[in-house]
């Protein structure tokens, strides 16, 4: 999970520095938007992304095509933790992670309480599409979702100008935008790129409804009314009108040219930029299960009735598995808990600050026993402990292929790590 979350952080950081060197001063608003709103999303999702066409790259020159070790998914044990592997360090960071989140919803529903408190202090009217909440003794001026907030001191076209922009966001839900952002900073509070996108974004939806606006008002009085000071509330998930912090970039804004259309070629960047991320969350396992592999087939060519477990008819039926349906996943399920369950951190190489990936390979032989297990590991300490965890396991019902009991081999990577 931990490491889930730094590999977010850091692809909103790319995606990040994308927008702000090439595309932030372009005047392709809708783009932009769709670009920071997808740019955010993908980071959330690449890190589970896993592309067997990559996968294969790494694999394509080893000895045997047709053998296909199934690996698990990569199983971390950490120095301090106890039976199950679960460190009294790891579980701090999962309380503080808890808390953080707990404080940022905490906020979030101070926000929501603020402006609904100035709804009901408020001279509300309902109008076509929206409905108006005028503030007595104020100069306020945002929207939300379908509900602009206007205070009584802005009056005739100062109003008029204002009313069509906030009508600008409704039409297009900005609130959603920064409603999302707003919800993503609960589970993402300590990720400060999350709070970077919110006001990215929010400084796009003022762009987006200023270039709306002086479709049919003069840019001089509109530039005019941008130079004024008022009050402005602080709520981060509502479309405000006089930000102070934003006036002077939308003035630069209305005074910029209009971009070529031949630069929207620039976002095309994003492709490489993504491949690039795929091969890294795709291959970032396989790189390190290689030299296993290839130092193991050399034996397995020797020995033709081996079976790859992810080509066996039947697989071996770990205990507990003989009623299950799905008995791969079970069998997965089995080994994950077996290793759970037996490790132990050796001593001596917590001592000597050893850690690193042991991946091991053996076989389900016809008979259901465990044989030929092979190791490759960082330090010996490492690859005995994970021998002893092997020699642990039950006997199993062997697996079959075309009728036949058949050996059948496995391999999966253990992390050792110390906190």
């Amino acid at each position: 999970m931990i490491i889930y979350l730094i590999e977010i952080a850091a692809f909103h950081f790319v995606f990040l520095l994308l927008y702000d060197f090439f595309l932030a001063k372009d005047t392709f608003h809708q783009w932009k938007r769709i670009y920071l709103l997808g740019a955010f999303t993908l980071s959330l999702i690449l890190p589970w992304v896993s592309l067997d066409f990559f996968q294969l790259k790494v694999l394509e020159k080893l000895p045997i095509q047709d053998f296909s070790p199934f690996f698990l998914e990569n199983i971390t044990v950490f120095a301090y933790a106890q039976e199950r592997g679960f460190s009294t360090l790891l579980i701090w960071k999962y309380i503080i992670l808890l808390v953080g989140s707990s404080i940022t919803a905490i906020f979030f529903a101070f926000k929501w309480i603020s402006l609904y408190k100035l709804k009901g202090n408020a001279i509300s009217t309902k109008r076509e599409g929206y409905t108006e909440f005028i503030i007595s003794d104020s100069r306020i001026a945002f929207s939300f979702l379908k509900m602009i907030f206007l205070g009584d001191k802005i009056k005739g076209q100062q109003k008029e100008n204002i009313v069509r922009h906030e009508l600008v966001h409704i039409k297009h839900r900005h609130s959603i935008d920064l409603l999302f952002f707003e919800i993503m900073r609960i589970p993402f509070w300590f990720n400060p790129m999350v709070y970077v996108y919110q006001r990215r974004m929010s400084e796009l939806h003022e762009f987006i409804a200023d270039e709306e606006v002086l479709k049919n008002t003069k840019r001089d009085q509109y530039q005019h009314l941008l130079d004024e000071v008022f009050q402005t509330q602080n709520i981060s998930f509502i479309n405000q009108f006089f930000k102070k912090s934003l006036i002077k970039k939308r003035i630069v804004m209305l005074q910029r040219k209009k971009t070529k259309p031949i630069l929207k070629s620039k976002y095309l960047m994003v492709l490489p930029m993504v491949a690039v991320m795929l091969f890294y969350v795709s291959c970032k396992e396989s790189s390190d299960n290689s030299e296993l592999t290839e130092s193991s087939l050399t034996a397995i060519e020797k020995e033709k009735k081996e079976v790859p477990f992810m080509v066996v008819d039947e697989v071996p039926v770990f205990p507990g598995c003989q009623d299950v349906q799905d008995k791969r996943e079970c069998f997965m399920k089995g080994m994950q808990a077996h290793v759970e369950k037996y490790f132990k951190y050796p001593k001596e190489a917590q001592e000597q600050k050893i850690e690193g990936r042991v991946n091991v390979l053996f076989f389900i032989t016809e008979n259901g026993d465990v044989a030929g297990v092979r190791t490759r590991g960082p330090h010996p300490l490492l690859e005995d402990e994970v021998k002893r965890i092997i020699a642990q396991l039950p006997q199993m019902k062997a697996g079959t292929h075309k009728g036949n009991p058949t050996s059948v081999p496995f391999s999966m990577p253990i992390t050792f790590e110390l906190d």
